[in-house]
C-alpha cells in the first residue's frame, strides 16, 4: 500500500518487485513461500511496520483484511505536484498506526514524506527496490549514489535510523527472476514518526 514506482532518463529506477510464480498450494496445501514473498508488502517500495503486510495475504491468490485508503490529497500547479495518501492496514498493530505518505515532484526532486501517527516503538523499515540496470556508485550515512546508462541520481534521508543494502530478486514477468538490490532505511522508534526521502537529479 502506498507504494510507487519511478523512471528517470527514460530508464525504471524504483520499482516493485513483481510476481514470478503463478502456482497456488504445494502438496501441503500450503501456500508457495516464495511466491508470498513476491507478494509481501517488503517486496515493494513503501513502508513496513514490524515486519508485517499490510494487507494479510491469504492463499495464493487472496487476501484477508485489506488495507484501505483513508484520505487522498492531490494538487497541481506550475512549480510541482503533491500527492498525499493514507492507509489503515497496520492498525490491528499495537498503538493502532496509521501511515501517510506524500510525494512532491518539482524539478529535478522528488521530495517523499512519510508519516506513523499511533503510540508505541516499532520496527519500521522504508524500502526502495532498484531496478536490476541500477548501480551503486557510493553508500553513505544517509545517502546513496547511484548510476543508470552513464547518468547519475541520488537518494538522501532525512530521519533517526540507518541504511542497509539487501540483495533481493525483481520479476518483471511470470517465469523471470533477476537479482537486484533493496535500498532499506530501518528505524526502531517511538510513535510518531517522521522520515523524509529526497531523488535528486
Amino acid at each position: 500500500t502506498l507504494s510507487f514506482e519511478l523512471s528517470l532518463f527514460n530508464h525504471r529506477v524504483i520499482v516493485n518487485s513483481g510476481v514470478s510464480l503463478y502456482g497456488g498450494l504445494l502438496a501441503n496445501h500450503l501456500s508457495d513461500p516464495e511466491r508470498q514473498r513476491q507478494r509481501g508488502t517488503a517486496a515493494h517500495s513503501t513502508i513496513t511496520i514490524d515486519r508485517m503486510d499490510s494487507s494479510e495475504v491469504w492463499g495464493a491468490f487472496r487476501l484477508a483484511r485489506r488495507a484501505g485508503i483513508v484520505s487522498f490529497n492531490k494538487s497541481i500547479n506550475k512549480n510541482n505536484i503533491i500527492v498525499s495518501a493514507s492507509h489503515n492496514g497496520y492498525q490491528r498493530l499495537y498503538g493502532k498506526p496509521i501511515h501517510t505518505r506524500e510525494w512532491k515532484y518539482s524539478e529535478r526532486t522528488l521530495l517523499i514524506t512519510d508519516n506513523i501517527s499511533g503510540v508505541g516503538e516499532h520496527n519500521i523499515e522504508a524500502i526502495f527496490p532498484f531496478h536490476p540496470d541500477v548501480e551503486l556508485i557510493n553508500i553513505e550515512e544517509e545517502k546513496l549514489i547511484c548510476g543508470i546508462f552513464g547518468n547519475e541520481f541520488q537518494v538522501e534521508f532525512d530521519g533517526i535510523g540507518n541504511l542497509i543494502l539487501k540483495e533481493s530478486t525483481y520479476h518483471p514477468e511470470y517465469g523471470v527472476s533477476i537479482d537486484n538490490k533493496h535500498l532499506v532505511f530501518q528505524s526502531i522508534s517511538q510513535l510518531p514518526f517522521k522520515l523524509i526521502t529526497r531523488i535528486l537529479w
